[in-house]
């Protein structure tokens, strides 16, 4: 009998995909995907491969946004790393109980004296399921313009799945520049082992992300290799 090992503490997808699912994505898979170079020319990042504008329009149909407000990149956790990189804030703070990578980047970052602080919400919560009202977030982030808010939605697919729409931070993009709303494949999906996620923000935001972001992730490397 064939045993499989699940972490249960990194939540980690429980159930069978459906038949065929892996064949699908054998026969997706052409021959220039493996044998050229994809990353855009301009800034050497997985946001301009070519056939990434195909994924960011299928992601913005699925949480209603604009395409040009999405910022692939190869995890959760390197997205909220880099949006810390990209805004270089004085302060990091969070909600406790909470996810362990959010005590990590405030132990180890390098924080600068600036005026901006990065205050990080888990929606709904990592690991005691607490949730946020969307206007909730929309009223910090009105009163609080010299802040950086990263919610962290990697568990909101749960939410939306029972109808429950009104949590998700996403339509604030547009309104607030200083709202990034991280999101990941690992989970309801059950994607983990291809390491993709994504940013919503506002579209003035993403040129800056694609300026500092980078294949090799020195600083999340240091922390957990």
């Amino acid at each position: 009998m064939t045993m499989h090992m699940m972490n249960l503490n990194m939540n980690e997808y429980a159930f069978a995909h459906y038949d065929g699912f892996v064949e699908d994505i054998k026969n997706s898979i052409t021959h220039d995907i493996i044998t050229h170079y994809n990353m855009g020319r301009k800034h050497d990042t997985l946001s301009e491969c070519d056939g990434i504008s195909d994924l960011r329009y299928l992601i913005s149909q699925y949480i209603d946004t604009d395409v040009e407000n999405i910022f692939i990149i190869n995890g959760a956790d390197p997205a909220i790393e880099l949006i810390v990189k990209s805004t270089s804030p004085e302060a990091i703070n969070f909600y406790e109980p909470a996810y362990g990578l959010y005590q990590k980047l405030r132990d180890n970052y390098s924080l600068n004296y600036s005026e901006n602080e990065i205050d990080i919400i888990c929606n709904p919560n990592n690991p005691d399921g607490a949730e946020h009202d969307r206007k909730q977030i929309e009223n910090l982030a009105r009163n609080n313009k010299n802040k950086i808010f990263i919610i962290d939605e990697t568990y909101m697919d749960y939410l939306t799945m029972v109808g429950n729409t009104g949590k998700t931070s996403v339509p604030l993009v547009d309104i607030f520049e200083n709202i990034y709303v991280v999101r990941s494949f690992s989970k309801v999906f059950g994607l983990a082992g291809i390491r993709l996620g994504y940013i919503v923000t506002n579209k003035k935001n993403i040129s800056t992300l694609l300026q500092n972001n980078h294949r090799n992730h020195r600083f999340l490397k240091y922390l957990f290799f």
